[in-house]
């Protein structure tokens, strides 16, 4: 009697046709097992973290040894650390998962009111004055439900349709939605920050290059470029838990802490004398600082243009 090969069941692994469940040619199971959910979650945390082998060490030295854990990066110590790249874009998805589920802000504006009467006006040489208030920037905070004075929000709403200057009208509508709705602005930033580190990160290889270039490769430089950002992000963490817990002095904390393991870095992986380490960590600090300043201005300036009409620039 001829066999029904319309019907008939292929073994998956080598082709031979199956009598029952089992392959006898091979052995191959026919029906596999189900791999339960917790088995794909352990199994995306490997893949992206390598969490079961590295992530706890990598952790450890981290915040105890980061001498110990920038030779084992530089060197290639894969059965120890996660890889660079790894490692920064592991810290990086957790800060911003972090601050996705706390409600913490990178940055929103804060009215403070000093008395008198609240004044928003263009002077003669076509700056803006204000007065009877005050704006102020806060970092790593949960996000205030508080709306801001009604006065302040008034006369900035005011001020930014009646001034004469366009250009002045645009930055007061750009300070008016800081204030009044802060979320626009850090959806903007959780956008281009991790984007713009991207590129800011090669800047600071380069910025070491100079000042430890001798027996140092550009590649050495990355991986401390990396290592640092990497601290960076974890130290924001702590920073915004401080905020959140005690005393608002969390921002301060971390770029004090930054500082110290900045040097402990140095030292330990340039191999150079401590106050070497100290001094050219604080100049590549205030390099670093005075980057990031200029993009936070590039940054505003981007959020006022919004605010422009298109051919601002081109009449006269």
């Amino acid at each position: 009697m001829p066999l029904d090969t319309a019907n008939e069941r292929l073994c998956d692994d080598c082709g031979s046709p199956l009598v029952g469940r089992f392959c006898h040619a091979c052995g191959e199971d026919s029906q596999p097992p189900r791999r339960e959910l917790k088995f794909l979650f352990a199994d995306a945390l490997d893949n992206i973290f390598s969490f079961t082998e590295h992530v706890p060490y990598t952790l450890r030295d981290l915040l105890l040894d980061p001498g110990r854990i920038l030779r084992g990066l530089r060197d290639g110590d894969r059965k120890r650390y996660l890889s660079p790249f790894k490692l920064y874009v592991s810290a990086s998805l957790v800060f911003f998962l972090f601050l996705g589920i706390t409600g913490v802000s990178m940055m929103q504006f804060e009215v403070r009111r000093t008395g008198g009467p609240v004044v928003v006006s263009e002077l003669a040489d076509g700056t803006t004055e204000m007065k009877g208030f005050y704006i102020q920037a806060r970092t790593l905070m949960p996000e205030d439900p508080t709306t801001p004075h009604p006065e302040v929000a008034a006369a900035l709403k005011n001020a930014s349709k009646t001034l004469a200057d366009e250009g002045n009208r645009a930055f007061l509508a750009a300070l008016l939605l800081a204030v009044e709705k802060p979320q626009v602005i850090n959806d903007d930033i959780a956008t281009w920050a991790p984007r713009a580190l991207w590129l800011l990160m090669p800047l600071y290889a380069l910025m070491i290059w100079p000042l430890y270039g001798r027996g140092a490769l550009l590649a050495d430089h990355f991986i401390f470029s990396l290592w640092g950002h990497t601290t960076l992000y974890l130290l924001m963490i702590g920073g915004a838990l401080w905020n959140m817990a005690g005393p608002k002095i969390g921002l301060g904390l971390v770029l004090l802490a930054y500082q110290v393991y900045l040097t402990i870095g140095l030292k330990t992986y340039y191999g150079r004398s401590w106050f070497g380490a100290v001094v050219k960590g604080g100049l590549i600090s205030a390099a670093y600082t005075a980057v990031w300043m200029g993009l936070s201005f590039v940054f505003f300036i981007w959020q006022a243009l919004k605010f422009l009409p298109p051919d601002y620039f081109f009449t006269e």
